[in-house]
């Protein structure tokens, strides 16, 4: 099963155009016999955009986390090879689930004539929407929000669920879906959104021995630029 896709734009421009990749997350549960539950598929869309004497290609490749190599990498490589999964033919159900999505998705560049569509494309690639839950607003503001996301790999988030049925004839605009940013764990800090219902987010200091006892958003703030430093 195929798990390289291509999308040729033929004389779409003559300027000079620079080689781009990203990864695109792909949020999806699918079922499958390999387990009993849903299960977070873990694939990534590598993406493509490269020029070919006036032509403009996209190209696609599914990827996942290897266990061995201890980087993305070819579904081949990847953790879905492995024997928990090998035996239920777990990378040819993958390709074929997602192989109409990725249709769709390069389906969408057939709408495109213009460089400035190109363009917003990328952009999009290389700003992904986050959106940051509730509870975090109540106690950081924006900007140190935006701080503690820089220190994660955030990637777009496409929107497999429309790219199941639909192509996007309106510019990219139903692409990609936000990227939730909510239980944070960063240098043996817990920021927890989801352990009581309370309008505010719980820190815990993961070094302290008490691991229970809440910590301040002052404390954390200093605790945090000491361990970077370190």
């Amino acid at each position: 099963m195929n798990q390289y896709f291509l999308k040729r734009l033929n004389n779409f421009f003559d300027e000079n155009f620079q080689e781009r990749f990203r990864y695109i997350l792909v949020a999806d549960a699918i079922e499958q016999d390999v387990i009993e539950n849903k299960l977070s598929s873990g694939i990534y869309f590598k993406i493509y955009i490269f020029k070919h004497y006036n032509d403009l290609v996209i190209g696609v490749r599914m990827i996942a986390w290897s266990n061995e190599l201890k980087k993305h990498t070819s579904l081949k490589h990847s953790y879905w090879n492995e024997s928990d999964f090998l035996k239920y033919n777990a990378i040819e159900k993958l390709s074929s689930h997602y192989q109409p999505i990725v249709h769709n998705f390069l389906k969408t560049f057939d709408e495109v004539n213009r460089v400035w569509q190109i363009k917003s494309f990328i952009y999009n690639l290389q700003n992904p929407i986050i959106q940051y839950n509730y509870k975090l607003h109540n106690l950081f503001t924006l900007e140190e929000l935006k701080t503690l996301s820089s220190k994660f790999d955030l990637y777009p988030n496409i929107n497999v669920y429309f790219f199941k049925n639909h192509s996007d004839d309106r510019y990219f605009s139903n692409t990609f879906i936000p990227d939730v940013f909510d239980t944070v764990y960063l240098d043996y800090f817990e920021i927890s959104v989801d352990l009581d219902d309370e309008d505010m987010p719980i820190i815990f200091d993961l070094f302290n021995p008490n691991r229970s006892d809440r910590v301040s958003k002052h404390y954390f703030f200093k605790e945090l630029e000491k361990r970077e430093n370190e």
